[in-house]
């Protein structure tokens, strides 16, 4: 069954000329239709990495929320 197309909106980029042929040649390498989709993939994981290192600073800092024990006064 196909899967239905996700609705796209178009952006401009600018990109360092230099920076061109590198992206060509990630996408020659044929995992990628074209620089578009190797750009959403690249934005899609940093943002991926970007929510797992927010998840995991939540998560120590339950921890440590849960580990401190109280001062006492001596």
């Amino acid at each position: 069954m196909p899967r239905k197309a996700v609705p796209k909106t178009p952006i401009k980029l600018n990109f360092p000329t230099e920076m061109l042929p590198e992206l060509d040649r990630e996408v020659k390498k044929g995992l990628f239709s074209g620089r578009s989709e190797f750009i959403m993939y690249l934005i899609r994981s940093h943002l991926d990495k970007m929510e797992d290192y927010d998840k995991s600073k939540r998560d120590y800092d339950l921890y440590v929320a849960q580990t401190k024990k109280p001062k006492t006064k001596q």
